[in-house]
């Protein structure tokens, strides 16, 4: 069952709690550091150096909520999945960079 926390971003399923993202097309290129919010008030850091395709996630073990019925305190995962803006318009200049950048 996945449960939706609307408040906090989050979605449980299990005991992993599923994040989405939101970045710019230009960090989904090269890289960047997002910084994701915890139930407990804490902010991870979470640094992405790969390039996020659509369907990619990153886990972060040990961040999501507690199993029950646990002895060791063990915890599901933070899931992170990105949703990639792309930008609405490019300049010519922009588009020539792009061009010699990527092809």
């Amino acid at each position: 069952a996945v449960v939706s926390t609307q408040s906090t971003g989050y979605k449980r399923k299990g005991a992993d709690l599923h994040y989405v993202a939101t970045i710019p097309l230009s960090k989904a290129l090269i890289g960047c550091v997002i910084e994701v919010p915890t139930l407990d008030g804490r902010m991870l850091s979470i640094p992405i150096n790969d390039i996020v395709q659509p369907g990619y996630t990153k886990r972060v073990v040990g961040e999501g909520m507690p199993v029950s019925k646990s002895k060791d305190e063990e915890k599901g995962d933070l899931v992170i999945s990105f949703d990639i803006v792309f930008p609405t318009k490019l300049e010519v200049h922009q588009k020539s960079l792009l061009k010699q950048a990527l092809m």
